[in-house]
């Protein structure tokens, strides 16, 4: 069976600096669904954010379509595929009901949450994103970055303006351009491929990606055998490094 070749493991920790865990992580292993929300807005209101959003995709995977209507949310680009259309409805029903949330609970007003997500068919794994928590491919030894962050700091880097060694000092490193629960219409990333046998995925909050370097990831994805110690090797990379932020991440490993 399929969900016998998609192994998961994920873990989420509040870091070294902060008060609460804003973060929220999903792996739903019956749906082959899985992803990491990062929260925004205060303790309490980010948190919420990010659960509402992590629900909400829990929520639309496991309804029958005829319960949650794509055309409630539809497609603005009018170009996505079936499965793509699925992942991206998700989506925006999340963002609609953190932005219903932050209408009506005055002490939540301005939440919102970055969300990248993965969902797999067959061997065909679809990814949406918003934000800039990210998914990464990790196959014959070579570490893709599959997301793209939607951030200032990404916009620099693609016009040249600055080099990859000073996205991490920064000072508008934390400022995105797209983020779920902070506008009626916001833009999707949706990506998807083929899996191929003895790939490895991680989604990680900017917690992880923006404190460890690359090659520790690939060192990690390489070395480690069990996908719970992947999890927990990554986490404990970001704390030796000060943990300034929350850090999660989801290991996937495709056995097809």
């Amino acid at each position: 069976m399929l969900h016998d070749m998609i192994l998961a493991a994920g873990l989420s920790d509040i870091g070294c600096k902060r008060a609460a865990n804003e973060d929220r992580i999903l792996v739903d292993r019956e749906q082959l669904l899985f992803a990491v929300a990062d929260g925004m807005g205060g303790e309490r209101c980010g948190g919420r954010a990010a659960e509402l959003a992590t629900r909400a995709l829990a929520e639309y995977f496991r309804s029958p379509a005829s319960e949650l209507n794509s055309s409630d949310f539809p497609d603005q680009s009018g170009t996505l595929q079936a499965t793509q259309e699925r992942m991206a409805t998700a989506i925006r029903l999340a963002n609609d009901r953190i932005l219903q949330e932050s209408a009506t609970i005055a002490e939540c007003s301005g939440m919102g949450c970055t969300v990248s997500a993965l969902a797999v068919n067959g061997d065909v794994a679809t990814v949406g994103s918003v934000g800039d928590s990210r998914v990464y491919l990790f196959r014959d030894g070579q570490l893709i970055q599959v997301t793209r962050d939607d951030s200032v700091l990404a916009k620099l880097l693609d016009s040249g303006a600055i080099i990859p060694e000073q996205t991490r000092s920064h000072p508008m490193r934390n400022l995105l351009t797209q983020s779920l629960g902070t506008k009626e219409n916001v833009e999707i990333q949706i990506i998807e491929f083929a899996l191929a046998s003895r790939d490895r995925l991680l989604i990680s909050s900017d917690g992880l990606h923006g404190i460890i370097t690359d090659t520790v990831i690939r060192e990690i994805m390489a070395s480690t055998d069990e996908l719970q110690d992947a999890a927990r090797d990554f986490v404990a990379a970001a704390r030796e490094l000060g943990g300034p932020d929350n850090i999660s991440c989801i290991v996937i490993e495709c056995l097809l």
